[in-house]
């Protein structure tokens, strides 16, 4: 059987490689966004494709951890979480919201 290959492959030229990783080292902390998050922004600043993959590969050529480990941490110290607390409640009321649509429909049945 002939092995296919992937639809597509996503490697940046070397002087793309280069802005992402000046962008990385220059916004990646202060965003405080995980590497999905982040690679949008990337791509939609810089003007070309950016994948969490290559997110993660700028970090590492500059030893920066993953924000989403600062944010596990962060939850382990109890620093902020009133403030986590919060953003769960918005979090579930729109959940909640989406759910009741869904289950009345759009007409707004109430039963």
């Amino acid at each position: 059987m002939a092995r296919t290959p992937p639809l597509s492959v996503n490697r940046l030229h070397r002087a793309d490689a280069r802005k992402l990783e000046d962008y990385v080292q220059a916004n990646y902390v202060a965003s405080a966004e995980t590497d999905v998050a982040f690679a949008r922004r990337a791509t939609e600043a810089l003007g070309f494709a950016v994948t969490d993959h290559s997110v993660a590969g700028a970090r590492k050529v500059f030893d920066i951890p993953s924000n989403r480990e600062a944010l596990r941490a962060a939850v382990r110290t109890h620093e902020d979480l009133p403030a986590r607390v919060a953003y769960l409640e918005r979090e579930l009321a729109g959940l909640k919201a989406a759910f009741d649509v869904f289950k009345h429909g759009c007409r707004g049945d109430e039963k």
